[in-house]
């Protein structure tokens, strides 16, 4: 069963989007065979779209793998904004 996730991540400014799209690639690029994962800053968010061909299982855990690392990101932003 191939399942597709999209998720709509707003942004404060396209510079903080890039950042989140960068720092998600090595994840992006060395996902597990039948995960494909890709993100692109659109309209003030960053666009994260997940496909999963290995059923539900699979986009759980791709789906929790990438809001760590969004989580992540995110606060190291806030940090380094201050």
């Amino acid at each position: 069963m191939r399942l597709v996730l999209r998720l709509m991540v707003p942004v404060r400014d396209a510079r903080a989007g890039r950042a989140m799209a960068r720092a998600l690639e090595p994840d992006n690029r060395t996902a597990p065979p039948g995960v494909s994962v890709s993100a692109a800053l659109r309209e003030g968010a960053l666009e994260v779209t997940i496909v999963v061909e290995d059923g539900p299982g699979g986009c759980l855990h791709a789906f929790d793998d990438l809001m760590r690392c969004l989580t992540a990101v995110d606060k190291s932003i806030r940090v380094l904004s201050e």
